[in-house]
């Protein structure tokens, strides 16, 4: 059985003067180890999706650039032909 503080993210450590409560974990060590995979697969699949999404916005930021340099060309263009 393990005691667990209650204060913020209910953290494993006891905290000075924190409330605590006793949990027991009754899953088998099968259904034990099929949680922690889940809990690894979630992690990797969180990883590649934070790496996809700076992959996505470091693309979106080379278009916005390359759109600006196109706008500002253009109006250097029309301001010359003026």
């Amino acid at each position: 059985m393990a005691a667990f503080c209650i204060c913020f993210f209910h953290r494993r450590a006891h905290c000075a003067g924190c409330s605590t409560i006793q949990a027991e974990d009754r899953r088998s060590a099968q259904q034990q180890s099929e949680g922690a995979g889940a809990v690894q697969n979630d992690a990797a699949m969180g990883e590649a999706l934070r790496k996809q999404r700076i992959q996505q916005e470091a693309q979106e930021a080379k278009r916005q650039q390359a759109a600006q340099k196109a706008y500002r060309a253009q109006e250097a263009d029309a301001a010359k032909a003026r």
